[in-house]
């Protein structure tokens, strides 16, 4: 993708001093971001990282939403998590220009890295609630508000790659197959990359653009059982005098699928998520099949 800028987003696990240093290489086209775990020595500074952050002159803030946070109750090693609702957030954001060196005794002899240091914190938070509190490093250039903000913004949508990931495990299964080759898995998990990328997509553009026409997402056969299943549900969705229909819009195909995997679609519902999606999805083919096959069959001689 040449004239794509990508920009990798990653937690904590990712602060590794060998990833970013790679990184080096390919600044200009694949920017990297990820949240900082440790508390590294800076080049030509006594204080450390997140002190350094903490103290920097270059500010903002952001007003962000924060969606509502399901309750968790506790485990071995962790706390009860309360459940809260969405609410917004006031964030102060300082960021600042860093060179960060290895304290570890193979890398010394590596040069430091040129990065940037984004220190966010959410002001007066519910009582409840725990505030947001990140660091994050970043290869992309950060000297003004406004691209401070930008990576905020990148950062906050890494949760997006945990409910990928969730589908892909869940939804398809990929640690089920049963391959005898690794070449034969990798195929196989190519295809499954790109069927839990397509139930998370049909998951964020149903929310925003529910008034899409719905073939940008689903194929011809898919249309025509979701077509006659609005129509077997709603016979209104007819133009006037019964003439032509009404084209099925992207939400109410959403909607359509949902129910084909469970989802009850009542008024006070929240939209549908992954999983219902992804059951759906998967009997919405089978109809789809048979659908193809049905019509074949009734057009041969």
């Amino acid at each position: 993708m040449p004239q794509t800028r990508l920009l990798l987003v990653a937690d904590r696990e990712a602060d590794l001093f060998e990833l970013l240093a790679e990184a080096e290489a390919t600044r200009k086209r694949v920017g990297v971001l990820v949240r900082a775990e440790h508390n590294r020595r800076l080049e030509g500074r006594e204080q450390k990282l997140w002190e350094t952050l903490q103290a920097s002159p270059n500010e903002t803030r952001l007003e962000v939403s924060l969606p509502r946070q399901r309750g968790k109750l506790a485990k071995q090693d962790k706390p009860e998590h309360k459940a809260l609702p969405a609410r917004q957030a006031t964030l102060t954001v300082r960021f600042q220009k860093i060179s960060v060196a290895s304290t570890r005794r193979d890398l010394q002899s590596h040069p430091p890295l040129l990065l940037w240091g984004i220190y966010v914190r959410e002001q007066n938070p519910p009582p409840d609630a725990q505030p947001i509190e990140w660091l994050l490093l970043t290869t992309e250039e950060v000297e003004t508000a406004p691209q401070a903000a930008a990576m905020v913004d990148g950062y906050s949508r890494r949760w997006r790659i945990e409910e990928w990931h969730r589908i892909l495990k869940s939804g398809c299964q990929v640690e089920e197959h049963q391959h005898q080759t690794g070449e034969r898995l990798k195929r196989a998990i190519a295809l499954d990359v790109v069927l839990a990328w397509r139930i998370q997509l049909l998951v964020l553009l149903g929310r925003p653009v529910p008034e899409l026409p719905c073939e940008i997402f689903f194929d011809n056969w898919e249309v025509k059982v979701l077509e006659a299943l609005q129509q077997q549900k709603r016979p209104d969705t007819r133009g006037q005098g019964g003439q032509g229909k009404r084209p099925l819009l992207l939400g109410e195909a959403v909607t359509q699928v949902a129910q084909l995997g469970g989802y009850l679609a009542r008024g006070s519902d929240p939209p549908p998520g992954a999983e219902c999606l992804w059951k759906g999805m998967s009997r919405l083919s089978g109809m789809a099949e048979g659908y193809r096959l049905a019509d074949t069959r009734a057009a041969s001689p």
